[in-house]
């Protein structure tokens, strides 16, 4: 209350040149209450904000800066006075849009959680019976008509479907991109198994083609060493073979280690074909 702004105007030695605002939230548990009292300013004409002065030639420059910061301070006050006037009449009317109106100006804003016929609201609008004021009464009175005509309907916020919508959609949010990662990591395992089974054929396959080679490889080892020894064995031991008609008849030669040089030969061991 010490940061209210008074100053003296024509008609009013201690004006109010602003809007006044006291919140008190009370906190229990899980419940939380807030109580607001707001002193509007209330809404005046050029001419009482001292406007006629600046006609005087004789005004000094100080007196024609004050009044001037007077009446800018009047303007800023009606316009605020007029967007909450329009907040008001969108709560009259639940098809106008509420919430772009709230942003018509920094009053509005304030009093954005306060409005909306949910809460408990008292207005009290005071007049002034002098006929100079007559034009800020009818002005203040309609104000309060349009106050009256606001439905209330007041509710806690455990039950108003608004305060659990923007909770609700973050769930769906969480829920959704939850329900998307399951996914990835679903398709990123079947992906993984797949790849393993495919390593796991692959290298059987290799394996299986490993072992037919070695074993073709060792066969013709085999093979080799067979042929090896049977052409030694050819070598070592020569036959004669008798193709008769009547009978097959073997002989086998012996091989001897000179020449052939010598004229002294033993053929008797040479049987008879």
């Amino acid at each position: 209350m010490l940061n209210r702004s008074l100053a003296s105007t024509a008609r009013n030695l201690t004006s109010s040149r602003s809007h006044t605002m006291l919140k008190i939230t009370l906190t229990r548990d899980n419940h939380m209450s807030t109580f607001s009292l707001v002193d509007l300013a209330g809404s005046e004409r050029p001419t009482a904000a001292g406007s006629h002065s600046l006609d005087h030639v004789d005004v000094s420059f100080a007196a024609r800066e004050r009044v001037q910061k007077r009446l800018n301070e009047a303007k800023f006050i009606n316009s605020s006075l007029c967007a909450l006037g329009n907040v008001i009449a969108a709560l009259s009317q639940p098809e106008k849009q509420l919430q772009s109106r709230c942003r018509e100006s920094k009053l509005t804003k304030l009093l954005k959680g306060v409005l909306g016929g949910c809460h408990v609201t008292l207005v009290i609008a005071t007049v002034d019976a002098a006929p100079q004021s007559l034009g800020e009464t009818m002005s203040t009175l309609k104000f309060a008509a349009r106050c009256k005509k606001v439905p209330l309907r007041p509710e806690t916020a455990a039950d108003h479907p608004s305060q659990h919508k923007q909770p609700r959609k973050k769930s769906a949010v969480m829920t959704d991109a939850v329900t998307q990662t399951s996914l990835t990591m679903t398709r990123i395992t079947e992906a993984d198994e797949v790849m393993r089974r495919t390593y796991e054929a692959r290298e059987m396959q290799l394996h299986m083609l490993y072992q037919e080679q070695l074993h073709k490889l060792r066969r013709v080892l085999e093979e080799s060493e067979r042929v090896r020894l049977g052409c030694t064995s050819h070598v070592d031991r020569a036959s004669i073979m008798n193709l008769s008609l009547s009978d097959l008849d073997v002989g086998y030669l012996e091989v001897s280690s000179d020449d052939g040089s010598n004229d002294n030969d033993d053929f008797s061991q040479v049987p008879d074909l």
